[in-house]
């Protein structure tokens, strides 16, 4: 497993942070396969090819070669409903239904992946029904095609 660096972009919802750091495992042809949730970075999710410029500090991310048939959800628990207990119970529904979630150091944030066994259809009905109760907001990285 490597680190791939990902430079994130100026319309990034998050502007002090410039780059993400993204677990890959290599596939023996010079290309990566992502092996984590993204929490930031756009266009990315777990499982997808990607190709990488080896550099003196390390690898740096250059093109998304393939899905890997993932998709990429982002959850934004506000201020006062972004307790401990609150996550935790989002994050074990989650789980439940087949996804895995990954917790951001930005108070509130969960990446959630949706694999290809998992209905991406029912995980957005689950989450747009908090959103509209406003317990957390919805936003979509990366959908698998």
């Amino acid at each position: 497993m490597e680190k791939i660096a990902f430079r994130l972009g100026p319309n990034d919802e998050h502007p002090a942070a410039r780059w993400e750091y993204l677990w890959a495992r290599e596939l023996g042809d010079g290309t990566f396969q992502i092996d984590n949730v993204p929490l930031l970075v756009r266009g990315i999710s777990a499982g997808d090819r990607v190709a990488v410029v080896r550099h003196e500090l390390g690898l740096l991310f250059r093109d998304r070669l393939a899905s890997g048939g993932h998709s990429t959800l982002r959850v934004l628990v506000p201020g006062s409903e972004a307790t401990d207990a609150a996550i935790a119970r989002l994050c074990s529904i989650l789980k439940r239904v087949g996804c895995a979630t990954e917790l951001s150091h930005i108070p509130g944030l969960i990446a959630v992946d949706v694999p290809p066994t998992v209905a991406l259809d029912s995980v957005r009905r689950f989450l747009e029904e908090g959103q509209q109760q406003q317990l957390w907001h919805v936003d979509e990285a990366c959908v698998a095609p």
